[in-house]
């Protein structure tokens, strides 16, 4: 009997010791290489390595924007975390005991040493949050915001695992199944439940990001850079490190045009085009996207590829088995010319004003001003006053968004939608006359009112009438000799009553048909933030003004309204015989083209309209001195141009309470304040650039002038808005004659000769 339990008991031995061999044979032979390479797949550690932003050119190459060396405050991962890694803070109280007691903290009783441990543990903690509040205080931030921070680094390496992990085991799975299955007696011998790798065998995984600083304040001054370098052993985990800031070489120009960098929020990586595509292209948290203007425009190209690096953390030396390069952003090249745009943008510092008494002074006046090529559409210039130093953006923040009186973030160029005034008139010709409403030598009477099939209208009055109380143009300088205008005529004189004659003709909607093919009432497409304006055919008041509407809208007034950059384009259309195309920023078909709109429009412009109104537009600038534009006559090159008044309301500004927060009424609508406007008699100290004109000071109006030059081969084409400048033959074209000048200096007009 107990020979037979022996017999089955060494049996039984034999079976599970030949189990046990053939389980070794799978592991180290049949499937040795498998179970190697997951074992080397488990111990890698993948380590992101940062790449750098291309830069943005001007037209002629210069840098506008560039990665710039820095110094950055970097704070341990195991810092960040909240709470801090208790393992980590134990590691920095054992350093401190042992620096501050030498060898007697190895000899100091076991209860003693865990007492001092755990003492110098809440030390440790407490000045974590020392040094938490410092960066705040230092970066100009609220608490809150710094944790804020503090949270999304951690949202990034979670999420940075995660994918580590869930690549490491989807790889697993690939593998495996490329493998063919052992036979089921196998499985059963072996006591395999289950061929297929399990997600939790890659949980354990440490990322390098985990084990590494994360950047809390970027570029941070020389005084900061000091005391923190001096205080790195009392703030645990803190390190300053070289870093890449964006800067702006040009400060001031074309701030606004240009853009800035910042944090990826959850919509720029929700939208994220390589979400499905390069992993190391796609948005992290904490990673800088392009902010506006130029920046945002050309993220595709600006942005870089990051590099990758493994290593086998079992390996003596950390062998390196992966080791894929950053790739850097590409260079993008402007249409812009930065020298060109610093020096339109000085111009608004110095504007001439002519106040009520015919005195004339100079001022800092806010507006904007673009220039664009004529046979390209690029845009070479376009400024919006006032200006701030770009590469300061981050520190005057705060300040330049609560600024609702000067609003120096605003970028006026293509964000100020306003009332375009007689700048108008030359689209109103054209439209008429193409439209056959009027002939190019048919002519209207102007009487100083608006008389329509024999009735007068009062409110229809020409300006002329208005201003000095003067029918049929009669004016003392260059009377003509019968009152009835043709467009030529019309144009020259900026005439009221002609163009409210031919808008009544052609109608509201035709009008706005005609503005909405100059490109009014829409975007351009220039590819950077910008409003539509309105049409006077969006006009939803009663019936019966509908009419006065048409009029309004045929002299650049009432329900009309558009930007800078929107009349810039339309007078490049003009000078252009009729051909409306798309303003450019960039040109390179590396880009792709998101806008949905054309890049060329053929008008199909009568000739006849087109010879009335460009004479028409000459004749402003060049027939006699006593013409709305002759201040910007010039004798080395002819241009043609269309002056402006538009009339304004009244400026108003948020009203804040003694920190900073907008006021509101009992119904939640912010409380506004109207400024009262200045004069030389009584300047507005708080707003010198607000002025009022007219034999009282109270007369409120923007002042505009479009153009293009030389005016029988256009090269450029301009617009330039002075806000509350009174009129555009002054005050706009004090601007445009530095313009002129400028294109000029850079190439881009021609200087000829006077025949």
């Amino acid at each position: 009997m107990f020979e037979r339990r022996l017999k089955i008991f060494l049996l039984v031995l034999l079976v599970m010791t030949a189990g046990l061999l053939l389980r070794a044979l799978q592991v180290q032979v049949i499937s040795g290489a498998y179970w190697q390479a997951q074992a080397e797949e488990i111990m890698k550690r993948p380590q992101l390595v940062e790449t750098v932003r291309g830069r943005l050119l001007d037209h002629r190459g210069r840098e506008i924007a560039s990665d710039g060396a820095c110094v950055d405050a970097a704070v341990d991962f195991r810092a960040i975390q909240v709470p801090p890694d208790p393992n980590w803070v134990t590691t920095r109280a054992v350093a401190r005991l042992r620096q501050r007691l030498g060898g007697n903290y190895a000899t100091t009783p076991r209860p003693q040493r865990a007492q001092m441990l755990e003492t110098d543990r809440e030390g440790v903690l407490a000045d974590i949050n020392i040094m938490w509040a410092t960066l705040a205080r230092m970066g100009n931030m609220p608490p809150e915001e710094i944790d804020e921070l503090r949270l999304s680094i951690v949202r990034r390496v979670e999420m940075r695992k995660r994918t580590v992990w869930w690549r490491k085991y989807r790889n697993a799975i690939e593998s495996q199944e490329d493998q063919q299955p052992p036979p089921a007696w196998q499985r059963w011998l072996l006591g395999e439940t289950s061929d297929v790798p399990q997600l939790d065998d890659y949980s354990g995984i440490t990322i390098e990001e985990e084990l590494s600083s994360h950047v809390i304040l970027p570029a941070v001054d020389n005084n900061t850079a000091n005391f923190l370098g001096k205080n790195t052993d009392r703030f645990p985990g803190l390190i300053l490190k070289p870093g890449q800031q964006r800067v702006y070489p040009y400060e001031e120009a074309g701030c606004h045009l240009i853009g800035s960098v910042g944090l990826v929020n959850a919509e720029d990586r929700k939208n994220d085009p390589n979400l499905s595509g390069n992993e190391l292209r796609q948005y992290l948290p904490n990673d800088q996207i392009g902010r506006g203007g130029l920046e945002a425009l050309a993220e595709p190209l600006l942005r870089g590829t990051r590099g990758k690096i493994e290593r086998v953390i079992n390996e003596a030396d950390g062998k390196i088995v992966t080791n894929i390069l950053p790739v850097p952003g590409q260079d993008v090249r402007t249409t812009i010319d930065i020298e060109l745009q610093r020096d339109i943008g000085q111009l608004f510092k110095v504007v001439r004003i002519k106040n009520a008494d015919n005195t004339e002074e100079l001022t800092e006046m806010h507006g904007a001003a673009v220039v664009i090529d004529v046979p390209t559409g690029q845009v070479r210039a376009m400024v919006s006053y006032p200006t701030f130093d770009l590469n300061k953006l981050q520190q005057l923040y705060p300040t330049m968004i609560a600024d609702s009186l000067n609003m120096p973030l605003f970028n006026r160029a293509t964000m100020a939608s306003l009332e375009p005034g007689s700048t108008v008139k030359p689209m109103v010709g054209l439209a008429g006359i193409t439209q056959g409403v009027i002939g190019s030598t048919d002519t209207i009477e102007c009487t100083g009112y608006l008389v329509l099939n024999g009735r007068r209208y009062d409110r229809g009055k020409c300006w002329t009438m208005r201003m000095f109380n003067i029918a049929h143009h009669q004016t003392s300088g260059d009377p003509h000799p019968t009152g009835f205008l043709d467009v030529i005529d019309g144009l020259e004189r900026s005439c009221n009553i002609v163009f409210e004659t031919i808008a009544d003709r052609l109608g509201l909607d035709a009008m706005s048909s005609w503005y909405d093919r100059f490109g009014l009432g829409r975007r351009t497409g220039v590819g950077i933030s910008e409003v539509a304006g309105r049409l006077p055919s969006q006009f939803k008041g009663p019936v019966y003004l509908r009419r006065w509407t048409t009029w309004l809208a045929g002299i650049g007034q009432g329900h009309l309204s558009a930007t800078p950059l929107q009349m810039a384009n339309a007078t490049a259309t003009i000078a252009r015989d009729g051909v409306w195309m798309r303003p450019r920023l960039i040109d390179d078909p590396r880009l792709p083209d998101t806008s949905n709109v054309p890049e060329r429009v053929d008008l199909k412009l009568s000739p006849e309209a087109l010879r009335a109104t460009r004479q028409g537009m000459w004749n402003v600038v060049n027939r006699n001195r006593f013409t709305t534009g002759y201040n910007i006559h010039r004798s080395d090159v002819e241009i043609a141009g269309k002056t402006g008044s538009a009339q304004a309301a009244k400026y108003t500004v948020e009203v804040r309470d003694a920190d900073g927060n907008l006021m509101r009424d009992g119904n939640g609508r912010k409380v506004l304040r109207a400024l009262e406007p200045g004069t030389p008699q009584r300047p507005n100290l708080e707003a010198p650039w607000y002025r009022g004109f007219g034999a009282e000071g109270k007369d409120l109006a923007h002042a505009w002038f479009i153009g293009y030059a030389p005016a029988n081969n256009p090269q450029i084409a301009f617009a330039v808005l002075v806000e509350y400048g009174g009129t555009g033959g002054v005050a706009g074209a004090s601007v445009v004659n530095g313009l002129l000048e400028s294109c000029m200096e850079h190439g881009y007009l021609t200087r000829t000769v006077r025949k």
